[in-house]
């Protein structure tokens, strides 16, 4: 014990409610009030008058509304700087549904015209293939000449080829 302020050395009852009621932090602090203490008796280190403590809140109070304030005004620019970001990504995303909706529209056009051109082109096909067969209908095949013998003149070849055989039987 310090001659002159007991609650200084004082050390922390057991129980719940430990030094003035703050429990483990009263042994760090050894009686922090300003005020007696009902619970452990301690005096104040100095007399304080309640006027000037009463300011010195005040003025803590104040300090931290300046602070809050400025924080506050920091989040708000903030705010409007993402508020700012998220019209133009709004902006954006409208303009790619427009694009998605121009786009699916052609999209669907474009199987029709596909559907259409399938369908020609197997009406083509089959009418080529009719004309190939009546092409071939009017066709004679001669077998037995080898692969080629004609060369690059075939009714030249074919020509000389009849007069050959039939001159021997007297046809001219």
């Amino acid at each position: 014990m310090v001659e002159g302020l007991p609650w200084a050395t004082r050390e922390p009852t057991a129980g719940p409610i430990d030094w003035c009621g703050v429990g483990e932090q009263a042994a760090l602090l050894r009686c922090w009030h300003w005020w007696a203490c009902r619970l452990c008796g301690t005096q104040p280190l100095v007399e304080v008058s309640w006027a000037w403590k009463r300011a010195e809140i005040l003025m803590a109070i104040q300090g931290s509304r300046v602070a809050l304030e400025g924080k506050i005004e920091t989040v708000a620019v903030e705010v409007n700087l993402l508020r700012a970001d998220l019209q133009k990504v709004s902006d954006k995303v409208k303009v790619a549904e427009g694009s998605i909706v121009e786009l699916q529209t052609e999209v669907g056009a474009l199987r029709i015209q596909m559907v259409q051109a399938n369908s020609m082109a197997r009406r083509l096909e089959a009418r080529l293939e009719d004309a190939e067969g009546r092409s071939r209908q009017n066709n004679v095949r001669l077998l037995g000449f080898p692969e080629r013998a004609e060369g690059s003149a075939a009714e030249a070849f074919f020509e000389s080829w009849i007069r050959d055989v039939l001159q021997p039987t007297g046809f001219s």
